[in-house]
């Protein structure tokens, strides 16, 4: 939980504010951890945080103007409340960006002289210059910022989705931590961290239900580099042979006359099966030109039925 209680009936007041600082420090801690999260709520918390940086820039930036008018308020109405001192008077400025509060500003104040030209005109500026001019500059930079963090949304979510990885790898296989902790609870992280050492992909069987650990992008990358590992290991190994060939073919064993005289006359070797099934396939191109020669001679009449059987071969042909 991210939620600090604060036990007793009267804590002591540094103990509350502790306490306050903590819980807010906690929960947004959460919502940093969520942004890890690979959907788009991480996405919406990641434009949430560049906004807020580029609106504490700007207003850190345009400090001066900030306390310029803090100084001027306090001043024109003479310390009274709201702007008894200067971080109080520096609250209400900062509130008075998004409510301007006329009405009770000029004339719930009693005993100071608000109302005069001078008054109304450093509130006029201010009104213009804040709060106009300011906060429109802080919501076109912020409008800029997601436009800009729509483009690189992705690569910075898995960016952050890699550091959130590590840092739990960091976690998981400390050992100085699972020292301190109980034997069930270090079974227990190891089972959750056991993973399988390899994965098995089969391209040429698509119909195979494989399980879908990695993205498609990420196996086609896979199989590709595969692919192109195995393309660039048979060139290798082409070249490597040439190569042997090459200086093979450079050492002269026999003088070259000899060599000529035995190609010429030596035939290609043939291997003993493809001969044999050459053999086979010319015999029976000539059983089949044999028996239509005698078809083709035999005179018959009404439907001809012809059956010539040879004893040799045991093949029977009927038309």
């Amino acid at each position: 939980l991210a939620t600090v209680v604060v036990l007793g009936r009267h804590p002591a007041p540094w103990l509350v504010h502790v306490s306050a600082i903590a819980v807010l420090m906690s929960w947004l801690e959460l919502l940093f951890l969520l942004s890890r999260w690979p959907s788009a709520l991480g996405f919406y918390i990641l434009m949430f945080f560049a906004v807020a940086k580029n609106v504490v820039r700007v207003l850190a930036t345009f400090t001066f103007v900030i306390l310029g008018f803090t100084f001027a308020f306090m001043i024109h109405f003479e310390a009274k409340v709201p702007f008894e001192n200067w971080w109080e008077a520096l609250v209400k400025v900062m509130v008075m960006t998004l409510e301007f509060d006329y009405g009770s500003l000029y004339e719930g104040i009693k005993g100071v002289n608000a109302t005069s030209i001078v008054g109304r005109s450093i509130f006029l500026s201010f009104m213009v210059l804040v709060a106009i001019v300011l906060v429109n500059l802080l919501v076109g930079l912020a409008v800029s910022d997601i436009a800009t963090l729509e483009k690189q949304g992705r690569a910075q979510r898995l960016a952050k989705q890699i550091d959130f990885l590590s840092m739990l790898e960091m976690f998981v296989y400390n050992r100085s931590l699972f020292s301190c902790c109980p034997r069930k609870v270090t079974e227990a992280v190891k089972r959750c961290r056991a993973a399988e050492p390899s994965l098995v992909l089969e391209p040429g069987k698509p119909i195979r239900k494989t399980p879908q650990v990695l993205p498609q992008q990420l196996r086609q990358a896979v199989i590709n580099s595969i692919i192109n590992r195995k393309k660039n290991g048979d060139s290798e190994n082409c070249e490597d042979s040439s190569d042997d060939s090459s200086t093979a073919s450079d050492v002269p064993l026999v003088p070259p006359a000899v060599n000529t005289q035995k190609q010429q006359s030596e035939p290609p070797p043939v291997d003993d099966e493809i001969r044999k099934k050459l053999e086979t396939i010319l015999n029976e191109l000539a059983c089949i030109k044999r028996e239509i020669e005698s078809m083709k001679s035999t005179k018959t009449a009404g439907s001809p039925v012809y059956e010539n059987i040879e004893p040799n071969q045991g093949r029977v042909y009927r038309i």
